[in-house]
C-alpha cells in the first residue's frame, strides 16, 4: 500500500506542473491584453511551450531521477519506481495544465 509520504512525494509535482502551465498562461495572457495582440494565442503558444519546463521544475531538476537511476544498479528498485511514479506525476500534471487551457479557450 502506499504511505502518505510517497502519495505526497507523487502528488506535489503534478499540482506543480499544472499550475505552472496554468499561471503562466494566464500572466502572458494578461500581459498580451495590456499590450497589443492576441491573448489567446499567446496564452495557448506559452502554455505549450513550457511544458518540458513545467515537468522539470515540478521533479526538482533531473538530477533526481539519475541519482536514483544510478542506485537501481545497487539494488534499490523502489527508489526507482518512486522516481518514475514522480515524472510520470509531473508529466500529467504538465499535460492536464496544457489541456484544461486549450479545452477552455477553444470554446
Amino acid at each position: 500500500m502506499i504511505g502518505p509520504e510517497t502519495l505526497r512525494a507523487i502528488l506535489l509535482p503534478f499540482g506543480t506542473a499544472f499550475g505552472m502551465i496554468i499561471g503562466a498562461a494566464w500572466l502572458t495572457g494578461l500581459i498580451t491584453f495590456l499590450t497589443t495582440g492576441s491573448p489567446i494565442v499567446s496564452m495557448l503558444e506559452v502554455a505549450r511551450s513550457l511544458r518540458i519546463w513545467a515537468m522539470a521544475a515540478a521533479m526538482g531538476g533531473t538530477f533526481p531521477l539519475l541519482e536514483a537511476l544510478e542506485s537501481t544498479f545497487s539494488g534499490d528498485v523502489y527508489t526507482l519506481l518512486r522516481h518514475l511514479g514522480i515524472f510520470t506525476s509531473a508529466a500529467l500534471g504538465a499535460w492536464c495544465g496544457w489541456w484544461v487551457l486549450n479545452a477552455l479557450l477553444k470554446l
